[in-house]
């Protein structure tokens, strides 16, 4: 039976069993678009037949299922005054499109956009008393209760999922819903920061439950008392981490206690120790709003992680004062408005006296510094009758200086307090306490605050600070120890001591006194016979790599009479340059000169800026990811079980000196002549240090122990045996480890026990080998020196092969026509293996069928049969292009798997990327056109056959004969995990509340086309941690045009990438312009 013909019996069923009203389609008046989810579409519409607006929901085509559970469920709560109400449903007869029929929730205007929860708070809150906020809780908890009673979880109970009606709560989208007698092991759906810990740890096994509905609706009632999402602005991989370490958002001032513990107990990490439905529901009603919380130590007691969101998106600083002294480290710009407006910010400045000056009273104002988030003056007070220091942030922070600022005065504690010597110390405007200034200014050693000024112009506002002209103490030694005594010492460390004795007497706690300078440095370096080469003996000094810390560059080395690596940290982070400097040179010294570890030479300074380089060995041949990626067909398995001997060696080298590397992946091998190299020593520790810090490196290669408990878990031995057990997985299969996954999703596959499955002709020695070494208790791994035996032993005759017990396939194919027809049964020995594919998401080999011709075969894994065959019948209506692979038909590996293989039509000259890299430098801008336009043609093709590829990346585009070939659209999005780079940012920012769409291949579009400008992977060598990339590009930030690019294919690119989904162009747009191009550049 053909899927359309299930899904109009399924739905008939329904309808007919349940008694459900249906609306003529034609009837409905006014239909208006008011809101697009992950599910499908929301319409407002105007039925005559009930007098009113109603909202219309379809579900997009591939999601029937949930279509039918939200109207069962729908049906079975219906008419309860804290559910959206249900009429029934209807059908729009050009497209067989269903509708559900649902109350519209007029008050705030919008049914999907205006009207939930979360953007009533926003607008609303300030006219909120606690009266109004216990009976919103007490109408959440109303619905949920009816919805309980019914044995129904709702499994998505999150801020837009409740609907606002008149000042009435009521909980829509039960189309997540199932009742507790199905199997509710689902998908995770629904926002993380809302979502049952236990069943985050454990997506796989754990069913939630009712209790994991009374979760999340703790954390409901927290947003309630906020105004504000729960962990707002942090990405959603942080979120996932603070939740599965139990981490939840402080109570609010003026919070009822009995309202705390209410949803504290409900949020309770225990399942188990949650209160019902019930229980909740009758506190409500017996609450006490007189007891508030009033904590004086609130403010001050705010946690590291919640000031994260501020200043992780950026390691650009503002320095103040001298180039040294002060600095402002980078904060996030989205913020929420809605709590701390300009109109609150001037009111806590009157409650609090703080001075306002006149900012035309200010004289020479100079700029001093400027980074990405804000600019540092100095100017002449004529008021106060000297030079000041003024700080503001820029004009697109402007929002967050209002809340940042309001913290700040709010609770009398000023973020910015660093002890001074006489105005030469340090401050940092984003110190983690809020550190009370008020309580600790005008004390003749720490810097003082004069008050705020605003720029009447432009309605900027600015902290008025005491100057410091002399910079900070390390500038100040560095340029006067010579004349210092013991005398002017001993009073230097006094004003010091008297600076922190007096924070100290206000319960303060500085935390952050502590530095390596550089004459330190200078000493470690003698202390240590390292040897120091002459800056101006390197020759030929190019940049080969940069990564979130420091640059690497080649250089010609006229005393060693090589090529050298010159490594150095970012000006920005010379404090942690220092540090992870010392580190790299105490753990180089400690392994130097074995034969699988990069050599350290010496170190070298440039005269003209004063940076310290490490002098390293130059492995030519780079990474070992892009080695793998580069040569990996030509490995023969002789080959690859020498590489995991070489990179076992090396660690086995670092752990007899009692070291953890602490960062092993793919991207930390260097390849030198066939010798793999370890490298990137700066993370490591011994021992006996305290390893316990953040996570570094690539999660997909980090210690699952690690990931579930970063606070109290410490990187060990077993931690780097677990990245080699990665590292060899990768070796076997020639990509990265769950490639082209996003970094949130990896990290529940790895902390869950999830691990990549063995690749056909692995010899079944070297699986058992890495298998042992990344089990997931880190106690049953092996050490490095069984790992080196057991290669020493190795077996290479036993291959493993997953299909040696399926002799025979069956190929059942849906041919254009949409009719299935038998193919002849193929055995293995009849099927001619042509060639294995590599590349990430395209097929698993070639084959001859029989002599019949070439074909490439792909394997997937099938979620849903239905789902598939739809997919399948997409996929041979929309292929018919001649810049889209064709597809022949499918092979099921037997009756009970859902794993099937795609037979498609072959392409012979690899992928784009593959393309780009080896024939750049022949291409003409005539052939770029070319490659692009074919690519856009072939999205147009998809696009008017209402297609969304959703997966577009240079590894999914195909040549055959110079013509592009686009595949792996359709049946793709059963799995496909576009590559970040790829990746609309709408989709990085809001993964559980956007799905893709036409504008998402469009934006992947402009990416592309930038890429056949350049022959460049972008923003390759930019980041090697994801999350870095993620914030970069959800900034706004993209690739720069290379030079000779047209203007008018920059326009275009620039165009595609649009940060802003509704300002890019369709494709049609996009197709017209490149043809515009194509005959000028002819």
């Amino acid at each position: 039976m053909s899927l359309s013909l299930k899904r109009k019996d399924s739905f008939k069923s329904a309808v007919k069993h349940k008694f459900i009203k249906k609306f003529d389609y034609n009837t409905f008046q006014n239909i208006t678009p008011v809101g697009t989810g992950v599910f499908g579409t929301v319409y407002c519409a105007y039925s005559p037949n009930l007098e009113k607006y109603v909202a219309l929901k379809g579900l997009n085509k591939e999601d029937d299922e949930k279509f039918v559970r939200e109207l069962t469920n729908f049906t079975t709560v219906n008419n309860h005054d804290n559910i959206i109400n249900f009429y029934g449903i209807s059908i729009d007869p050009s497209t067989e499109t269903y509708f559900l029929v649902l109350q519209y929730a007029k008050d705030v205007l919008q049914y999907a956009k205006d009207g939930d929860l979360k953007t009533y708070l926003r607008k609303n809150f300030k006219s909120l008393d606690w009266t109004i906020k216990i009976n919103m809780a007490k109408d959440i908890t109303s619905g949920l209760r009816r919805i309980h009673k019914e044995n129904i979880v709702h499994k998505g109970l999150h801020s837009r999922n409740i609907l606002v009606h008149e000042r009435r709560l009521l909980i829509t989208d039960l189309g997540l819903s199932q009742s507790l007698d199905s199997n509710s092991n689902s998908n995770l759906g629904g926002m993380i920061a809302y979502t049952d810990p236990k069943y985050l740890r454990n997506h796989r096994e754990y069913k939630r439950n009712k209790p994991s509905d009374i979760y999340s609706l703790g954390v409901l009632f927290w947003e309630l008392s906020s105004g504000r999402p729960p962990f707002n602005n942090l990405p959603s991989l942080e979120i996932y981490k603070k939740v599965l370490l139990g981490e939840r958002e402080d109570p609010i001032n003026e919070t009822p206690k009995d309202y705390i513990d209410i949803y504290s107990s409900a949020w309770n990490n225990d399942p188990h120790q949650r209160p019902t439905i019930e229980n909740i529901f009758d506190s409500l009603e017996n609450i006490k709003l007189e007891n508030r919380n009033n904590d004086p130590d609130y403010n001050r007691n705010i946690q590291l992680e919640e000031l994260e969101a501020f200043i992780n998106n950026s390691r650009d600083s503002i320095n103040v004062y001298s180039e040294d002294s002060i600095s402002i480290n980078s904060i996030d710009s989205k913020d929420s408005p809605y709590i701390y407006s300009k109109d609150s910010f001037e009111s806590a400045l009157k409650d609090k006296n703080i001075k306002k000056y006149d900012y035309n009273t200010f004289e020479n104002i100079t700029r001093i510094a400027s980074g990405a988030y804000g600019t540092a003056y100095r100017a002449n007070s004529t008021s106060l009758g000297k030079h000041v220091a003024l700080k503001n942030l820029h004009e697109n922070a402007k929002e967050l200086f209002y809340k940042k600022f309001m913290k700040d005065v709010k609770n009398k504690y000023f973020v910015f307090i660093k002890i001074y010597f006489r105005m030469k110390f340090k401050y940092n405007f984003s110190e983690p306490q809020l550190t009370n200034f008020m309580a600790v200014n005008y004390h003749h050693n720490i810097i003082n605050f004069y008050g705020i000024s605003i720029d009447p112009s432009t309605e900027t506002y600015f902290l008025v600070l005491q100057y410091a002209k002399d910079g900070d103490l390390r500038t100040y030694l560095r340029n006067n120890f010579k004349n210092l005594d013991w005398a002017i010492k001993i009073n230097m460390a006094k004003d010091i001591t008297s600076g922190l004795r007096f924070i100290h007497e206000e319960n303060i706690v500085h935390k952050d006194l502590v530095s390596i300078c550089k004459d330190s440095f200078e000493s470690a370096l003698k202390d240590k016979n390292i040897k120091k080469y002459d800056y101006n003996t390197f020759e030929n000094i190019t940049r080969i790599a940069s990564g979130a810390y420091g640059t690497a560059y080649r250089a010609n080395s006229t005393s060693l009479g090589k090529h050298v690596a010159l490594k150095n940290l970012h000006e920005n982070a010379k404090e942690l340059f220092y540090k992870k400097f010392m580190k790299d040179l105490t753990n180089f010294m400690a392994v130097n000169y074995h034969h699988n570890i990069i050599n350290f030479y010496g170190i070298s300074i440039d005269p003209s800026t004063e940076t310290y380089f490490l002098v390293l060995q130059y492995a030519k041949d780079g990474d070992f990811r892009t080695y793998l990626r580069n040569n990996f067909k030509n490995l023969d398995w002789a080959i690859k079980i020498n590489m995991a001997k070489d990179i076992t060696s090396g660690l086995r080298f670092i752990h007899e000196e009692n070291i953890v590397h602490k960062d092993l992946h793919s991207k930390n091998i260097l390849v030198h002549e066939k010798r793999l190299l370890i490298t990137d020593l700066g993370s490591s520790q011994p021992l006996d240090s305290n390893s316990n810090s953040i996570s570094g490196g690539m999660i997909a290669y980090t210690d699952p122990e690690y990931l579930r408990n970063q606070m109290e878990y410490k990187r060990n031995k077993a931690s780097d045996i677990y990245s080699l057990g990665v590292l060899f997985w990768e070796l076997s299969s020639g990509r990265p480890p769950f490639n082209n996954f996003p970094s949130l999703e990896i990290y529940k596959k790895v902390a869950s026990g999830e691990r990549e499955r063995p690749i056909d002709e692995t010899p079944k020695d070297y699986i058992d080998i890495y298998s042992s070494a990344w089990e997931d208790d880190s106690n049953q791994r092996p050490t490095v020196k069984n790992i080196f035996d057991s290669l020493e032993n190795i077996k290479l005759e036993k291959i493993y092969n997953e299909n040696n017990e399926n002799q025979d396939i069956q190929l059942e194919a849906h041919i254009n026509n949409q009719s299935q027809v038998s193919m002849d049964a193929f055995s293995r020995d009849s099927m001619s293996i042509a060639s294995s594919f590599t590349t990430s998401n395209w097929g698993i080999c070639s084959a001859t069928l029989n002599g019949t011709g070439t074909v490439a075969l792909k394997s997937i894994v099938v979620a849903t049969t239905e789902l598939f065959d739809k997919e399948l019948k997409q996929y041979s209506r929309a292929s018919s292009h001649e810049n889209i692979i064709r597809f022949y038909g499918i092979s099921q590996k037997d009756s009970k798997s859902n794993e099937y293989i795609l037979v498609l039509e072959y392409a012979n000259g690899g992928t784009l990327r593959d393309h780009l890299k080896s024939d750049f430098e022949n291409l003409e801008w005539s052939d770029k056109l070319n490659l692009a336009q074919q690519i856009v043609k072939a999205i147009k093709h998809l696009h008017s056959n209402d297609v969304i590829h959703g997966d577009l990346h240079p590894e999914n585009i195909l040549l055959h004969d110079n013509t592009i070939k686009i595949g792996c659209f359709g049946i793709s999005k059963l799995d496909a995990k576009i590559p970040i780079e790829y990746s609309d940012p709408m989709l990085l920012e809001g993964p559980d509340e956007f799905s893709k769409t036409k504008v998402s291949d469009i934006y992947s579009i402009g990416i592309l086309l930038w890429e056949i400008s350049s022959g460049k992977i972008p923003y390759e060598s930019k980041f090697q941690d994801e999350l870095d990339l993620i914030i970069y590009v959800s900034q706004g930030n993209r690739e720069d045009p290379i030079i000779g690019t047209p203007q008018d294919y920059i326009n275009i690119y620039q165009d595609c990438w649009n940060q802003d989904p509704v300002k890019r162009p369709n494709i049609g747009k996009v197709v017209q312009d490149l043809e515009y191009l194509l005959p000028k550049s002819n």
